[in-house]
């Protein structure tokens, strides 16, 4: 069901982060490889509304969080692979 989900909609760019002291454009950088990773590891049948809440997620979690300009491809990997795990393990205890 993942095809169904655009994630275009999801991608941000260095106009819309706010103020980064001059690093917007790799905070955006590093949104969308976040969301791309997410989307990427995410299971091919995952509910619609499932993978949506999760790529939502992800601007809560890292918005004030100074660490997102300095992100390695090893730790969005973790975070996203984290976050997925999440989703699945409210999933379960429902």
């Amino acid at each position: 069901m993942k095809e169904l989900v655009y994630i275009q909609d999801f991608l941000v760019s260095a106009d819309e982060v706010g103020d980064w002291e001059g690093d917007e454009q790799l905070v955006a950088d590093n949104l969308n490889r976040i969301y791309h990773c997410i989307y990427s590891l995410a299971d091919e049948d995952i509910a619609i509304e499932k993978l949506e809440q999760t790529l939502l997620a992800v601007w809560g979690f890292w918005q004030y969080n100074s660490d997102l300009v300095s992100l390695e491809d090893e730790e969005i990997e973790v975070f996203a692979a984290w976050l997925l795990s999440q989703q699945q393990q409210e999933d379960d205890e429902l």
